[in-house]
């Protein structure tokens, strides 16, 4: 039996400001950049190519893609699978068509940046995995001045259902009375930022209001949060105020390497339960930093943001003995997953992967072959996927859940 292996290249940019962008972006990170090595000996020509994207083996299309390859919808079907960024074209498909099964992905390229990666990423892990026969088509757009008529082109071609990882700026577009036949599904967004929305659409972004609360049950009524200035910092430091309107808030700018005179001698921090509502790298820099000022926490507090892997080669065990980190995700079937790493992708730590291959599931199993099974366990109440707030308490084993301890 002929093996293709795949040899995948990362590089990795890491930008901690990125996700907490002031503007309405969501991310600055530069997409990773994706290198396959094919050792099948035998040539794919075009015709070769056009069949293995009709049988949807799209992993093999990649490995076996040649340099001298110009046909169109092979390049812009090539461009999507690594990353969905960089393409010159309006669409890209990468599946079989069926007529009766059409999902469209509208991606704002200049808007979401690197999320296109992990989006299309994201839909890749869970199509190579299913064994259903879907349509997926890549709308993109450059960012929300062209997305009215990019909706019109993909309403024109048919499609009834859109995952549309877009930001808060794109909501008054696909509000539109124009569009109410359309279902869109928003993998970025809570329906909380959402001033009024239709019936066709359902948010998938992830309820920090939920993990903010699901934490103060292990604080103490001693309540400080740090934030850095940011749209989501911010946010989340008016949610802490609505659960502790006496607590003690403290912004530090990113750009800010003295921490002394936040930390020193500051009572309000001493035997406070503290949330780090700021990027990974200064919320871990901030826990290193308490016991050089000789503070002791009752509890160090993080929601979702802190839920990465990175964090355990940030800080110290000793750093860690007291923090609680959020997490919204549950139990992902264990081939999607895999499938995804291939891909550079952690679904169980990723927080736009998994709702997005959440819709995808909620999509087909619903409306495209509604009977199916679905493979995740959330459901959706009032446009809004109803997620389960787990508490995990960080130490030198990972991510232990201690959420059925407390509850």
């Amino acid at each position: 039996m002929k093996k293709i292996i795949l040899l995948f290249v990362f590089l990795v940019f890491y930008a901690p400001n990125a996700l907490f962008a002031k503007a309405d972006k969501l991310s600055n990170i530069p997409p990773a950049s994706l290198e396959f090595i094919n050792l099948e000996p035998q040539e794919c020509n075009i015709a070769c190519l056009f069949e293995l994207l009709k049988k949807g083996r799209v992993f093999s299309f990649i490995s076996r893609f040649g340099q001298n390859i110009s046909n169109t919808q092979l390049l812009n079907a090539y461009y999507a699978i690594l990353s969905g960024v960089e393409l010159n074209s309006a669409e890209a498909i990468f599946t079989p068509i069926n007529a009766n099964a059409k999902i469209a992905v509208l991606i704002p390229k200049q808007s979401i940046k690197s999320y296109s990666f992990i989006v299309t990423n994201a839909i890749l892990a869970y199509t190579a995995s299913s064994d259903k026969a879907v349509a997926i088509k890549f709308f993109i757009t450059k960012d929300e001045s062209t997305l009215d008529e990019t909706i019109l082109a993909l309403q024109s071609e048919g499609f009834k259902y859109v995952i549309a990882p877009i930001t808060d700026a794109a909501l008054p577009i696909i509000s539109a009375q124009k569009y109410e036949k359309i279902f869109f599904y928003i993998p970025t967004l809570h329906a909380s930022l959402a001033k009024e929305y239709n019936d066709n659409i359902v948010f998938g972004g992830i309820d920090y209001e939920s993990q903010i609360s699901a934490l103060l049950e292990y604080a103490n009524n001693k309540i400080a949060s740090f934030g850095d200035g940011s749209r989501l910092s911010q946010l989340l430091n008016e949610q802490v105020k609505n659960f502790a309107p006496n607590a003690y808030i403290d912004v530090i700018d990113n750009k800010s390497v003295d921490l002394k005179s936040h930390l020193d001698n500051n009572k309000a921090l001493q035997n406070a339960s503290i949330f780090l509502n700021t990027t990974l790298l200064r919320a871990s820099l901030l826990a290193s930093q308490f016991r050089v000022y000789d503070l002791e926490p009752h509890a160090v507090l993080c929601t979702q943001i802190c839920y990465d892997l990175v964090l355990f080669n940030l800080l110290r065990s000793a750093d860690r003995a007291k923090m609680l980190v959020a997490s919204s995700f549950g139990d992902i079937d264990d081939e999607i997953v895999a499938k995804a790493k291939i891909l550079g992708i952690d679904l169980k730590f990723d927080r736009v992967a998994y709702p997005t291959i959440f819709g995808l599931d909620y999509i087909i199993t619903q409306f495209l072959f509604n009977g199916t099974n679905a493979r995740f366990n959330e459901i959706i109440n009032n446009g809004q996927v109803a997620y389960r707030t787990h508490i995990y308490k960080v130490n030198s084993k990972g991510f232990v859940n201690i959420t059925k301890q407390k509850r």
